[in-house]
């Protein structure tokens, strides 16, 4: 992450000297190492997390930077500008960034941060609020969406426009600005109230698991009563409240390895991987009977933390063998399942072949998991685990056996 921590504690250590720290990371922006760059501007930003004597010197450095920036590294200042807080003087620089953002990073974060400043200010002592409300009835639906997430944090509960913006991306599970609109209807709360069964709707259509749990939070957040009335809403909030729990814990108390292995097993806990192996780590050496429990962990991770359970398992008790299956293997299976899937609909797109192509592969993946998933594929068409099969197996022929028909078979 941006900044590195050993950066952070550097930082820290020297903030009281904020205008040398300031000087000797402004020499590290003009180096022609984007890494190097990177950093330097993240640390600007660091620096400037607490107003200090020269964060006024700090946020015309970086908008100066900004307006000459190219596209990639608009997004680190950004970033940088955002730590700093906002406040009114930035508006005339943040409300063109609303019509033409420029890059996927600022069409996300630029109305979140221009509502999260309104949240704090009288409204009336905005001067750009009414360029942006004009913003709402602009040409362009994005500007519209954009414009709508700015201002929902003052104007939701008396301007129908704003809910009706913010709505429009929920009628597609497909939609790119979909996470932007349930996050914003989660910050902003019961004045958007009248969008939970538009985020309900969202929640039970979309593929996406993650968004659909996000969605199902923002569903509590407009409409409290709904965590007694939907059991999917409930289920939610207990699993985003365990992750809290474990995201306070991490880093400040000595946690039992077995705690944390099954904190890796736990689907609402997996976006805590690295946090996790990290603690983990500590706990060696491991007793022998941990390697088949870390082996169950290694389910839904990503690349990272899987090499890192596979190392642990093999320090652990050396005589466990876990095969990696190559994800070309796996991604080859699965576009084969997905044009049978095309050619079982007469050559044409259809909701099987959506769901085939449904699949996120982020790592390798064991045996089990592809016998689970291979399974799966037999749900949403019988015909697909063969066709599957016939090519996973042409491609690792040493999967024959695990591929089997009786292996595969619903009852096994």
């Amino acid at each position: 992450g941006y900044p590195p921590s050993e950066l952070t504690v550097a930082i820290e250590r020297w903030e009281n000297h904020c205008e040398e720290v300031f000087a000797a990371l402004r020499e590290h922006v003009a180096n022609s190492n984007p890494e190097v760059v990177h950093r330097a501007i993240s640390g600007i930003g660091w620096l400037g997390r607490r107003p200090g004597q020269c964060h006024s010197e700090m946020r015309s450095y970086l908008w100066a930077l900004f307006r000459e920036a190219s596209l990639d590294r608009r997004d680190w200042l950004f970033s940088a500008l955002s730590s700093l807080h906002f406040e009114s003087e930035d508006l005339p620089s943040l409300v063109p960034l609303l019509v033409n953002p420029a890059s996927p990073w600022l069409e996300r974060y630029v109305p979140e941060e221009i509502s999260r400043f309104l949240q704090k200010v009288a409204p009336d002592s905005v001067p750009d609020l009414g360029q942006m409300v004009q913003l709402l009835d602009h040409k362009d639906p994005s500007v519209r969406f954009r414009a709508a997430c700015a201002l929902s944090s003052v104007l939701a509960a008396t301007d129908p426009r704003i809910a009706a913006e913010i709505r429009r991306p929920l009628t597609d599970p497909d939609s790119r600005e979909a996470l932007e609109a349930i996050e914003t209807a989660q910050r902003v709360g019961a004045p958007l109230s009248g969008l939970a069964p538009d985020l309900a709707q969202f929640a039970n259509s979309t593929k996406d698991t993650l968004l659909a749990e996000i969605a199902r939070l923002a569903q509590a957040a407009v409409a409290p009563q709904l965590a007694a009335q939907d059991p999917a809403v409930s289920a939610a909030l207990s699993a985003d409240a365990l992750f809290q729990s474990w995201l306070r814990r991490l880093g400040r108390e000595t946690i039992p390895w077995p705690e944390l292995v099954d904190a890796l097993s736990t689907p609402a806990l997996q976006s805590l991987g690295d946090a996790l192996v990290k603690e983990l780590l500590k706990t060696e050496p491991l007793p022998e009977e941990a390697a088949a429990k870390l082996g169950k962990a290694l389910v839904g991770h990503d690349a990272n933390v899987r090499d890192t359970l596979l190392e642990m398992i093999h320090r652990t008790d050396p005589a466990v063998v876990i095969q990696k299956i190559d994800p070309a293997t796996i991604l080859g299976g699965n576009m084969a399942a997905y044009l049978e899937a095309i050619r079982l609909g007469d050559g044409k797109p259809n909701s099987k072949a959506d769901e085939v192509m449904s699949l996120r592969l982020q790592s390798w993946w064991t045996p089990e998991e592809l016998v689970a998933y291979v399974r799966s594929l037999g749900k949403i068409d019988p015909r697909l685990p063969e066709t599957f099969v016939a090519q996973a197996v042409s491609l690792d022929p040493s999967l024959a056996t695990k591929l089997s028909k009786a292996a595969i078979s619903p009852g096994k």
